[in-house]
């Protein structure tokens, strides 16, 4: 039996904190330690890992140079164990010194998107010669030294009115701050706390923070310029306040560094606030461009300056497009002498590339740069709801950051890492969690559902089966916690628990789907065909795995389809209703009508391909569909002829639930209608956007990647490149005309390879030519 990974880790390090740990008690310590470096050693392998987090350095030269942050957010059973090698010379001294945070509370203080137990720091220390022998393994224990951080204080964010968990502030005391990060007699040994636990190990007993491998690549950590970085030394003349507005060119996730001297004065205080645009004075007007009555709000840190220069940085990264720094001097002058911010985000690469020939040329660069940027935003140790307000992974927003990270990177690496996370979140009824790594529980069924679709997405573009197999244990007891919720006599899901979450729209209980007053089963088109899709998954994936495995949900989803289309499809509209038609009828009240039935119709099959192309049609006509609330949006009219007296309102889909409805305009060929869904994309630009927006104004978030879609829809629809077919391997390129993108080019990726197509459409017939391994053209159905 081969050796397990942590076989050479066993018994040669412990957990460590303080010894005066206090209860309760948000902390940040410093720890140091030396160690020999044995005779022969070429390489020293170290791994660390923290709760909550570390910053690690090694120190040369007397210079702390700094290695990595980490560990990985995880959960409370999976502690990811980070690596960093370095060369080492035998006879000298390697010297670590290890930044570790601590924060444990509410959710709106803590790092609500990480679990914790109890505070810990861990280093391993495998030193190798030249040829990688081990030769020696060593690692924290009660020889260590630690300090505690007096000077920081932890500001609860706040007084902005939105919800949000993205850790504390901080605020820091320049003249209670350590004068050197070397050990002094204020330092003292650290304390063990315990013993390592491997996951895998025997004897596996229960016990929490078990370590994992790291399961993705370090977030990348490079300058970012300020577009109006001011001449450095400023100078601010004693007792006066003065507020400097910093722009970033463009929203970023950056840790903001600055050095400052107070003169020794007191009341010298820099309070630094970050925004993602900036507002007009006294009003919601949103503004990206720096303008005299341009006002700043957002979350703040602070420093209160002493006598000698400070060099401030936050632990965490902050999100900002600007930065206000309001800068109050005492008796004597403030000094700044140095202001950068060093941007941060998984390293992805866009390897990608798209042209619209023609008039629209410039304006679809913008769109591809805006989309990269967004998920770049949005993407860090895991996937993000929005850097600004929701540093958390949740399953709806995922499926589509996901989708975009498999044709502009071709790197399944952060997917696969949020499938695991998703799938470690389950719980005893079955469902996922709606949100993972995440200390509060939150739970949405319909999330649960998308994360099958997820599961089969991986598998179509990414071909992995050894992942599926890990995983696809969980979608039964997910399929199975909706029967519960289905009543004998309808055969179909009535009310569900918890959050049935669908879109953001206007009118609708916190993004639930509408039901009739008079339905006492609470019976919704939406659920039960988002319920047929995660069966039509589930029957693939397991179809993958053996022939005819897949037939029981293939069964369901048949059974289930006949059922929807009997009790929600009204043949005189031509449309889905939202909810059963019969009920409607009796209470004489208008039907309730919404473009994401019509959207999840074709995508579920409830509707034939014609069918699906008629109630589509109806779903875009900007008669019908309901005036634009505070998040909702009507699109730009498509020129029809179908009319119906029988339509009231329907409701329009969000930026978000836009992704589902371009599925299903593709799914029917029906290209025409790709560009009006892109009206509210234009007017973010024109606003002078740099990522996309939550939601339709007022939107509380400017970045959030579920904004991205059409970009995929670029790669996968209008150029046409699919997945590599799991039968085959065969790459079947079939363009969608979406005027007036009428003559396109681009290359995107898949899990064999970049392919890159070519459509002119406005010859007849069109001329498509792909370049890539094993594809082939064929014609749209």
């Amino acid at each position: 039996m081969p050796a397990q990974w942590f076989e050479p880790l066993k018994n040669r390090a412990q957990w460590i904190w303080h010894p005066q740990a206090v209860a309760g008690r948000h902390d940040r310590l410093h720890f140091f330690g030396e160690i020999a470096v044995p005779a022969n050693a070429a390489t020293v392998e170290l791994r660390p890992s923290a709760d909550n987090r570390y910053i690690l350095y090694v120190i040369e030269n007397d210079t702390p140079r700094r290695l990595g942050r980490g560990p990985a957010r995880s959960d409370q059973q999976n502690t990811s164990l980070d690596t960093y090698t370095l060369d080492v010379t035998p006879g000298q001294s390697l010297q670590l010194l290890a930044d570790v945070l601590w924060l444990l509370g509410a959710p709106e203080m803590g790092l609500g998107e990480m679990h914790s137990t109890r505070p810990g720091f861990l280093c391993f220390a495998i030193f190798r010669d030249a040829a990688g022998n081990i030769l020696h393994t060593t690692g924290t224990n009660n020889t260590w030294r630690v300090k505690r951080l007096e000077h920081l204080q932890w500001l609860v964010p706040g007084g902005i009115g939105q919800y949000h968990c993205i850790g504390a502030f901080e605020h820091h005391l320049a003249a209670a701050a350590p004068a050197s990060f070397l050990p002094d007699n204020t330092w003292t040994n650290a304390a063990r706390t315990g013993d390592p636990y491997f996951r895998g190990d025997q004897p596996y007993m229960s016990h929490h923070r078990w370590l994992i491998e790291r399961e993705i690549a370090q977030p990348y950590e490079r300058p970012h310029a300020f577009t109006n970085a001011p001449a450095l030394p400023l100078r601010i003349p004693a007792n006066t306040t003065q507020k400097l507005i910093l722009d970033a060119g463009e929203l970023v996730n950056a840790y903001p560094r600055l050095r400052a001297n107070g003169g020794g004065g007191a009341g010298a205080t820099i309070k630094i606030t970050y925004a993602e645009r900036l507002l007009r004075a006294n009003t919601t007007e949103k503004r990206f461009t720096i303008t005299p009555d341009a006002v700043v709000q957002g979350f703040s840190d602070q420093i209160t300056l002493g006598e000698t220069p400070y060099t401030f940085e936050t632990f965490h990264w902050r999100c900002f497009r600007f930065i206000e720094l309001a800068i109050t001097a005492g008796p004597s002058d403030v000094i700044i002498d140095h202001l950068s911010a060093l941007a941060t985000a998984y390293p992805f690469e866009d390897q990608s590339a798209f042209t619209a020939h023609g008039e629209h040329e410039s304006l679809m660069q913008q769109f591809r740069e805006v989309s990269f940027r967004t998920l770049r935003d949005c993407a860090w140790e895991t996937y993000m709801d929005c850097p600004y307000y929701e540093q958390l992974q949740y399953v709806g927003d995922t499926r589509i950051q996901v989708l975009l990270t498999y044709v502009l990177t071709g790197d399944p690496t952060l997917p696969a890492q949020s499938l695991r996370a998703f799938d470690r979140s389950r719980l005893p009824n079955g469902l996922t969690q709606s949100r993972f790594p995440s200390a509060e529980m939150q739970i949405i069924p319909t999330f649960s559902l998308i994360y099958i679709l997820m599961l089969d997405d991986y598998l179509t573009h990414v071909g992995d089966e050894a992942l599926i197999a890990e995983l696809r244990g969980g979608i039964g007891p997910i399929l199975n916690f909706f029967t519960t919720c289905m009543h004998p006599d309808t055969q179909l899901i009535g009310r569900v628990p918890f959050w049935p979450f669908m879109d953001w729209v206007h009118g609708w209980n916190a993004g639930m789907p509408r039901v009739h007053p008079d339905d006492p089963h609470e019976r919704s088109s939406l659920i039960n065909m988002l319920y047929i899709m995660a069966l039509d998954a589930a029957a693939r994936i397991y179809e993958t795995q053996r022939a005819g495995a897949g037939n029981l949900y293939d069964a369901r989803a048949n059974q289930l389809r006949a059922k929807v289309r009997e009790v929600f499809y009204d043949e005189r509209l031509g449309l889905v209703h939202d909810t059963p038609v019969a009920i409607t009828k009796k209470a004489g009240t208008q039907p309730i009508l919404s473009q994401h039935a019509q959207a999840l119709a074709a995508l579920s099959g409830v509707l034939k391909f014609e069918e699906s192309r008629r109630a589509l049609k109806l779903a875009f006509d900007p008669q019908y569909l309901r005036k634009p609330g505070p998040k909702s949006k009507t699109p730009s009219p498509v020129t029809t002829d179908l009319k119906s007296d029988l339509i009231d309102t329907i409701d329009p889909a969000s930026y978000y639930f836009r992704f589902y409805l371009g599925e299903a305009i593709a799914h029917v060929n029906l290209g025409e209608y790709f560009w009006p869904l892109l009206e509210p994309f234009r007017e973010a630009l024109a606003r002078g956007s740099t990522t996309w927006p939550e939601a339709f104004e007022p939107s509380r978030s400017e970045c959030h990647a579920w904004s991205s879609w059409p970009v995929y829809f670029l790669a996968r629809h209008l150029l046409g490149i699919a997945p590599p077919a799991l039968e085959d391997a065969q790459i079947r390129v079939a363009p969608l005309h979406c005027p007036p993108l009428s003559k396109v080019s681009g290359t995107y990726l898949t899990a064999t390879g970049a392919v890159t197509v070519s459509a002119d459409f406005t010859q007849s017939p069109p001329k498509i030519e792909a370049t890539g391994p094993n594809t082939r053209i064929v014609g749209r159905t």
